[in-house]
């Protein structure tokens, strides 16, 4: 998930999100004659694997391991804050706090996305970037 916008509803339908990403940590010689090393090369024939977020790394397709959060919250508020319930099964980039170790994250989403919470946070939580965001 790269964006709160991405989601419709508080709960997270993977199938629904507009970009998926690629997870491999096999080295290319071991993935000979598979659909991912096909993917592999045609993001190097675009030099993917010469920028500079990816170059330094062994694999540069290869993120490493990462639990996948089971809720997901905004870091930038315009209108109102969202926690989201990922089912661990999305990845959240920088504009997304990932929200780990919930006993029970759906009633940890509901009181975060209560009217409540939200009023706390718009209160107390926002700070004015110049009347942006």
């Amino acid at each position: 998930m790269t964006t709160p916008q991405e989601s419709r509803s508080i709960a997270v339908d993977q199938a629904q999100l507009p970009k998926q990403l690629f997870m491999c940590h096999a080295d290319k010689g071991d993935l000979a004659g598979t659909g991912a090393l096909a993917y592999i090369e045609w993001g190097e024939a675009r030099e993917y694997h010469i920028r500079r977020s990816v170059m330094s790394r062994r694999r540069w397709y290869d993120l490493g391991t990462h639990d996948t959060p089971p809720l997901v919250m905004n870091k930038m508020i315009d209108t109102t804050s969202r926690v989201f319930l990922t089912g661990g099964q999305v990845f959240a980039n920088n504009v997304l706090y990932e929200i780990n170790h919930a006993q029970s994250a759906m009633k940890l989403c509901a009181g975060l996305n209560s009217t409540l919470c939200q009023l706390i946070i718009n209160l107390e939580g926002r700070v004015n970037f110049g009347g942006g965001m």
